[in-house]
């Protein structure tokens, strides 16, 4: 039987299909991504932080701060006995180069934090992380320890770089093992100095990727991780440097 007049319209033009655009979006990659389509948000959206507390975020972090840099004249003697076998006035004449002269690999290492914990021992202090500090900085000793020389780059550095090798593959320690955000730093300081001051770029790009998988590890790549919904401001601030660091370091080699 032929098809009506109007049943061979509908078939000659079909109603087109309407995708659910939605459903195809990826609920992964945030606002920096290239991936992310601001014009089909996902189901999961992010929390719309409002201007006042972002300033009431950045007046409590900069007030820490302030807090932190004075303390930072009061207890010196107890930061002193971290420093192991080096001169405590040669270790804070290198930290102070480091905060003063590193502005690339310097901000991924939260000052107030830090020092703080260099005090007592906390969770963002490790001698792991104050060796590749003290590494990192020691082409800039005061001292002219740490000068290039035509022999070996780095050779100001050596101590501070067998310091931290120990630490890292002492099979006691495992510091490879375990994903830690005093790791992460240290290893994106050593992968930052090897590269730019030794020239060891293997080495480099090792360490910087043991990093990133760190970084995922514990979830510092997406601001939809524990880290950042259960971390105080502190944790988040010391997170998203992290991240941007390491962001910056894979796309300055």
């Amino acid at each position: 039987m032929p098809a009506s007049p109007a049943a061979a319209t509908r078939q000659e033009h079909p109603t087109p299909v309407t995708e659910n655009i939605t459903a195809h979006t990826t609920k992964f990659h945030g606002p920096p991504s290239a991936l992310y389509d601001k014009s089909h948000p996902t189901g999961n959206k992010e929390p719309n932080l409002s201007s006042q507390f972002l300033g009431q975020w950045k007046s409590h972090l900069f007030a820490e701060a302030s807090r932190q840099r004075q303390l930072e004249t009061i207890g010196p003697r107890s930061r002193n006995s971290n420093f192991g076998d080096l001169d405590p006035e040669t270790g804070t004449q290198l930290l102070d180069a480091f905060w003063n002269r590193q502005h690339c690999s310097g901000p991924m290492v939260y000052r107030p934090a830090f020092t703080r914990d260099m005090s007592c021992n906390g969770p963002y202090f490790t001698p792991l992380l104050l060796n590749a500090m003290l590494f990192a900085t020691a082409e800039h000793n005061p001292n002219d320890a740490g000068q290039c020389s035509t022999v070996d780059g780095c050779a100001g550095g050596t101590s501070f770089r067998n310091s931290v090798e120990v630490i890292l593959y002492q099979p006691d320690t495992q510091a490879l093992c375990k994903s830690r955000v005093t790791t992460i730093q240290a290893l994106l300081l050593m992968s930052d100095a090897l590269f730019r001051w030794c020239d060891e770029r293997s080495l480099s790009w090792h360490y910087m990727g043991i990093a990133i998988n760190m970084i995922i590890d514990l979830g510092i790549h997406t601001t939809r991780s524990r880290f950042y919904k259960s971390g105080s401001l502190e944790d988040q601030e010391i997170g998203r440097r992290v991240f941007w660091a390491a962001y910056g370091k894979l796309h300055e080699a």
